[in-house]
């Protein structure tokens, strides 16, 4: 079973660690559209450090608004769709993706919002999935 991982360094650890626990699994293909969503000059702050505002200007405009100045929500969502339609077009019917709960929130939006993965734009806060299994928790996804 292929196995895809995110580029940041928590993920790669988690996948260093699955592979040594399941070598039948694989190399893992790093794919950066994995990666969480990029929150520029507010990357790595506690959310209680971040001032209301900012909070309040990413609502606001919850698609397009560049939180922390460096991706938006919708740049994330087109990103994971297109990682999902490229798992989806290809003969595979199963993969492990170690990634993050902005990505698993993301899938779960596509998903919601279509049967099969596609570009959707998102256009409130509200259609936003509240949930993601917690750091080194696990999401069986299926469509």
């Amino acid at each position: 079973m292929p196995v895809w991982v995110s580029a940041l360094g928590r993920a790669q650890a988690l996948a260093l660690a699955l592979q040594q626990l399941r070598p039948d699994l694989g190399t893992p293909t790093t794919d950066s559209r994995l990666n969480e969503m990029n929150f520029g000059q507010w990357e790595l702050r506690p959310w209680d450090a971040i001032p209301r505002s900012a909070f309040d200007d990413w609502t606001a405009d919850f698609a397009h608004c560049r939180f922390g100045g460096a991706e938006s929500t919708q740049q994330v969502i087109d990103r994971v769709a297109s990682a999902l339609l490229e798992l989806h077009t290809s003969p595979l019917r199963e993969a492990v993706w170690i990634t993050h709960a902005g990505v698993i929130r993301a899938v779960k939006f596509l998903l919601q919002e279509h049967a099969v993965p596609t570009l959707a734009a998102i256009r409130s806060v509200e259609q936003w999935p509240r949930d993601a299994p917690a750091p080194g928790g696990y999401l069986c996804i299926e469509w």
